[in-house]
Order: structure tokens, then sequence, then C-alpha cells
């Protein structure tokens, strides 16, 4: 018999229930293997004799019937062994009215794929560096930085221009993310896209300026002689008179230069991005964003 609680709903199939004999770890043969189901107010669903498809493994039939009681069901398997033994064996199984999804995240959950758009845009797909306790901080930061940016914070939010330029200023709430929930309010896909910007370019600059801080060390800081020998990633050959010449590159440096190459290429890509979030605002409904 299985180990787990399986759960079905009324109508489905009851194939999935079944059960194995075996004696000295090779599959037996039953005289006779039959089934009844009954409800959670222990009452008798459904009853039949099991599908044999091979030696030992035998299979309930036909559909979990309609008209019962929801919830905790059992199927009691009722076995007449080569011996002529009668056997019992029970197994508890879930009904319910309908299909639906069960887990510990929540079906509106928009914070993990927010968490997944990151890593595969940084190239961590996996998880391996960028967990999501180091992505929740981030993303605080993102949201917050991106409310100032939108305009969006209650506490920075102008008064307006006087004399009515621009009509009726246009009220827009601010982005909130709650980390418990693993929602983003406004939920749409296209403020979801700036919050992830904003997270890589939060993600790409800080490792900029590791780098940076790390070139830094290695050329004239407390830790010269441990990271220099790290720093330099070259070839030494020696030339005819026996003089030796070194092509060296620093690795870190080289490092650095690629990042900020990210950072910029980054910056870019989310400063239009805003600039075309806040035109689409100010263009599409003629009024001011306050």
């Amino acid at each position: 018999m299985a180990g787990e609680v399986r759960t079905l709903t009324v109508g489905s199939d009851v194939s999935v229930l079944d059960i194995y004999l075996s004696s000295g770890g090779n599959p037996v043969a039953a005289t006779f293997v039959g089934y009844q189901f009954k409800d959670s107010a222990d009452v008798v669903a459904a009853s039949g004799t099991a599908v044999n498809p091979a030696t030992g493994t035998y299979k309930a039939s036909g559909v979990v019937p309609a008209g019962f009681q929801l919830g905790t069901w059992e199927i009691q398997w009722n076995i007449i062994t080569a011996g002529n033994e009668l056997v019992h064996a029970t197994e508890k199984f879930c009904v319910n009215a309908v299909d639906i999804a069960i887990g510990f995240v929540p079906a509106t959950d928009k914070t993990a794929t927010i968490y997944e758009a990151v890593r595969l845009d940084i190239g961590d797909p996996e998880g391996a560096v960028f967990d999501d306790g180091y992505l929740q901080r981030i993303l605080v930061k993102a949201v917050r930085r991106l409310n100032h940016r939108l305009g969006l914070s209650v506490t920075s939010r102008p008064l307006g221009i006087p004399g009515g330029f621009g009509g009726t200023r246009l009220k827009v709430s601010p982005i909130v993310a709650d980390l418990s929930a693993g929602t983003i309010s406004p939920n749409n896909d296209e403020l979801c896209d700036l919050v992830i910007m904003m997270m890589e370019w939060i993600v790409v600059t800080s490792e900029v300026s590791a780098l940076k801080r790390l070139t830094a060390n290695a050329v004239s800081g407390p830790h010269v002689a441990t990271v220099a020998s790290a720093s330099q990633d070259g070839i030494t050959v020696k030339n005819a008179d026996g003089v030796e010449v070194s092509i060296q590159g620093g690795r870190l440096q080289n490092r650095y230069l690629l990042h900020k190459l990210d950072v910029d290429t980054k910056t870019k890509e989310l400063e239009d991005a805003i600039r075309a979030f806040l035109g689409r605002q100010t263009g599409n409904y003629g009024k001011m964003i306050y």
C-alpha cells in the first residue's frame, strides 16, 4: 500500500488506490481481492473487485461517487490469500468536491516570481548565491527607491503646481511589498517589471562597489600582500637575452570594468522604463501625478 495520503475529487478515477502483495520480497497472487469505500461518516460509498494488472498488484476501479460526506475517506481491502486465509488492510485518503491546489505559497504570490526573474537576469538561476533572504532585503530597498523615483512616496509627494496646470492631478497609489503574504500592490506586470529592474540595478551596483574596493586594496590596501597575487593574471616569459617580460592584466580590474558595463546597461534600461511609465501616466490621462 502507498504510504502517502492521496487526495481525490468527486468523479475522479480511483485506480490510483492500489495494494501490493508480496512474500519474501517477491510478488504473490491472491485468490480474491475486494474493496469498499467508506466516507467521512463511515458510510459505505462503493465496493468492488480489484483489478489485477500484474502479479501482486491490485487496483480499485471506477470513480469516486457523489452524494457522500467529503473529507477523510477509507478504502478497506478484503484479501483471500492463496492459502485460503482472510486478510484485511485499510488506507486513508482525502476526497474534495473540486480539484484545488494546496500549498504554503499563496496563489497570488508575486515575490517568488520576482526573485526568480532577478536570479535569471543576473546569472544565478539556481539561487546558489542570491537566496530569498538576500533578495527580500533588496526588494524592500528597491520598492522604497522606486516609489521615490516615480513620485509615489507618501512623505515626499509634492503639492502640485498652482493655477491648475495640467488639469486635476492624478493620485497614484504607492507600490507596497508584503513579504509575509508574498504580494506586490498594485499588482500589474508593468510595475513588477520596474521592481525587477530596480532590484537588478541595486545588485549589480553593489557588486561593482565591492570589486572596486577589492581592486584598490590589491594595489595599495592593507591586504596587498595577500591580494596582489590574485589580482594579477597574465603571462611571464623570458626573451632571447634572458630578460623576463610580463604581460599582466588586472583580473579584478577587468571584472570591475565588465560589471561596470553591466551597470551602465541596466541603468539605461531602468531609466528608459521609468521615463516610459511616467510618460504613459501623464500622457494617457493628461494630468499631473501626485
